[in-house]
């Protein structure tokens, strides 16, 4: 399990929505919102008169972090400087501790967290947080991990070398979505009736995709319901197959 931040303690995991708001001039803008499930947590309730939200903003490109804290816990307005983030960036969200206490037998001092609401890698290339990476494995087996941030497809060594040739290939690209992208989705939405990976971006996104596809209260889709929203995010995968192979070939009747 890979996860932004580790913990010497016990600190509850809930993850949260990220929802992304109108940019300024100047700003890229995000809100968060506490999670509903975690205002019945007696435990967590108990604390809230002494904690804050937090965002902790990270980008590698250009070695910006920046801490933005809120005014009490119902919701945090994240405001980020479009001159100082390029590329991506991470935005780690926090429950934490304005006071020191004594919180379920743990002694906690100012800026300790009681809470991760979840970890937002945000591509600007796309305004999105990404679901799915294709990466090299050692064996000779096509797999599909749901253990990290991203749903990783593994691709044996030879055939992942061919993959990075051809990676420009309209062909490879639709033949990618069509075949390895809607197998692994599939198999991520059958996992989202599980908590067991709640705090991981894929997951979280996959919700928040869901939640706006779907008229429905619940979180996740039925098993009847996996292939329509599948299709729904990859724009019907293989109807592009199957546009792109007929004018491809049609292109060559004309030659």
């Amino acid at each position: 399990m890979k996860q932004s931040f580790s913990f010497p303690y016990n600190v509850k995991l809930m993850p949260c929505d990220l929802k992304e708001l109108d940019p300024t001039e100047d700003s890229f803008r995000y809100k968060v919102d506490l999670p509903t499930r975690i205002s019945v947590d007696s435990v967590l309730r108990e604390c809230f008169p002494k904690c804050s939200l937090i965002a902790e903003l990270n980008c590698s490109a250009t070695i910006y972090r920046s801490l933005i804290e809120g005014d009490g816990v119902e919701e945090l307005v994240i405001d980020i400087p479009k001159n100082k983030v390029i590329e991506n960036f991470t935005l780690d969200v926090l429950l934490v501790v304005k006071e020191s206490f004594l919180w379920d037998d743990q002694n906690l001092e100012k800026g300790m967290p009681v809470a991760h609401l979840g970890s937002f890698k945000i591509d600007l290339q796309t305004r999105a947080q990404g679901l799915i990476s294709f990466v090299e494995h050692d064996k000779d087996e096509f797999k599909n991990l749901f253990n990290d941030n991203m749903i990783q497809v593994l691709i044996p060594k030879n055939q992942f070398k061919w993959l990075l040739l051809k990676s420009k290939d309209p062909l490879v690209k639709n033949l990618m979505n069509a075949q390895f992208a809607q197998l692994a989705l599939i198999e991520g939405c059958q996992l989202m009736q599980s908590e067991t990976y709640d705090h991981l971006l894929w997951q979280q996104e996959l919700k928040s995709k869901w939640r706006s596809y779907s008229d429905q209260e619940k979180d996740y889709p039925e098993s009847d319901e996996i292939s329509g929203f599948v299709n729904h995010i990859l724009v019907n995968p293989t109807k592009s197959l199957f546009e792109f192979l007929i004018h491809s070939d049609n292109n060559k009747e004309d030659e």
